[in-house]
């Protein structure tokens, strides 16, 4: 993980720059997300679930704006592998102009245009992809310890480009993706025993498996897949919970070769074995020990 803050950016507007890399499922708390936070997907997704059960998925490509107080619980309580940038703006704080290209009044108005906006998932525009790519490969050059001043003068430009496009247009929301990941999720959950091939979906579509294939991975930021196995993963959780199937039947339920092979995918995604989730649900008041969102 790289962390950038306002003592190396010398940009008083942004509170912080992170970059990480999730090569395996991480064990994730609450999340409580201050001032005004971006949160780009570069690759794989994330799923948050927030106040009142809503659920916000964030595919490879896009990026969410969330606000001051806002309280977010990651599904399952594990970030599972990928690959996100976020950055924090505080555009209302004291001199926050310092050091950028904005006046005072223009930071107020486009960080209103902001917060109005939170709690939104939109796609990344080509200028976007472009800034968020280039703060990436720049920061992670050198592990972001000592990065030399051309190179931080671009991070600079970065992150204002970057408050630029996403406060002064409007994104082209995703809405697309998140019909064609529902889609694929009902064909496979039709059939939940059938291991669906690309071919088969891709046919569905009436599109060459090649074609669907790149064009799935340019959208969602993953294969085609790797999201059946995460389809059919979040499938088992509600199998062993709500159906009382063991590990066995739900393995053979969704199609998995077998019992280790799921396991194996199981702990992968979520952290831990399925036998230790099935543990957690045979201990008495096992609604207390399990992770908010592992509950019914």
């Amino acid at each position: 993980m790289i962390l950038l803050r306002p003592g190396k950016l010398k940009l008083k507007m942004v509170r912080e720059l992170g970059i990480d890399n999730i090569k395996k499922a991480s064990p994730q708390k609450r999340q409580f997300h201050k001032y005004i936070q971006l949160t780009f997907m570069i690759k794989g997704t994330l799923s948050w679930t927030v106040p009142g059960g809503k659920t916000i998925r964030l595919h490879g490509g896009e990026y969410c704006i969330t606000r001051h107080g806002n309280t977010f619980d990651i599904l399952y309580d594990v970030l599972s592998p990928c690959s996100l940038m976020w950055i924090i703006f505080n555009p209302f704080s004291e001199g926050a102009e310092k050091g950028t290209c904005f006046s005072k009044k223009e930071l107020l108005e486009m960080g209103n245009n902001l917060v109005d906006s939170s709690m939104s998932v939109y796609r990344m525009s080509h200028a976007m992809h472009f800034y968020i790519n280039e703060m990436r490969d720049l920061a992670m050059k050198s592990d972001g310890r000592k990065i030399s001043s051309a190179d931080m003068h671009r991070i600079r430009i970065g992150l204002m480009g970057v408050f630029i496009e996403s406060a002064s247009r409007l994104p082209c929301k995703s809405s697309s993706t998140e019909e064609l990941c529902r889609q694929i999720k009902e064909l496979v959950l039709a059939e939940p025993a059938k291991n669906l091939s690309i071919e088969d979906i891709a046919g569905f579509f009436h599109l060459s498996p090649g074609f669907f294939g790149k064009r799935f991975r340019a959208e969602s930021g993953i294969s085609a897949a790797d999201f059946v196995r995460r389809v059919k993963l979040e499938e088992s959780v509600r199998l062993m919970r709500e159906e009382s199937k063991n590990i066995t039947e739900t393995a053979f339920a969704l199609g998995f070769s077998s019992s280790q092979y799921f396991a194996t995918l199981f702990k992968k995604y979520f952290g831990r074995t399925p036998r230790e989730f099935r543990t957690l649900l045979s201990t008495p008041f096992h609604h207390n020990c399990l992770p908010a969102n592992f509950r019914i």
